[in-house]
């Protein structure tokens, strides 16, 4: 495996998050104004790469996507448990490794400012994972 540059990789994902703001404006924005028409855009999107964008607002860190994407009545395909990219199954490796990450620098004494980034980190996967939580419950209860 090659090794990103820290710098490119967040840039890329700036890049990413703001092409997924943009198509939920959209999203958004016609779901408004089609509403009397009885017309409306399904927000579960899936990109080039078949990942839902539920599954991006995991990878990329940004619970308000997913809340967003939440009220706006995205929902998870049962399917995407078979082949592991289910957004609760992505956010829970997330939060394993985000926690293992911060028990590696603890052990190594490491600065308590990482530590605390990787607590933060934690606490917002942990949020992710109550809300996809609900959203689950909620697929399960239809």
């Amino acid at each position: 495996r090659i090794r990103l540059d820290r710098a490119y990789g967040q840039k890329k994902a700036a890049e990413v998050y703001k092409k997924i703001d943009e198509q939920l404006v959209f999203i958004e924005r016609f779901n408004l104004h089609n509403q009397s028409e009885g017309l409306r855009i399904d927000p579960n999107i899936r990109g080039p790469n078949g990942k839902s964008f539920l599954g991006a607002a995991i990878t990329l860190m940004k619970p308000n996507l997913l809340d967003r994407m939440k009220r706006m009545g995205a929902r998870f395909k049962p399917t995407d448990e078979e082949d592991g990219s289910h957004p609760l199954v992505l956010a829970k490796a997330a939060r394993d490794r985000a926690l293992q990450k911060q028990k590696d620098i603890e052990a190594a004494n490491g600065d308590s400012s990482q530590v605390n980034a990787r607590a933060e980190t934690v606490k917002a996967l942990d949020g992710m994972i109550e809300t996809l939580g609900k959203m689950s419950s909620q697929l399960r209860a239809i």
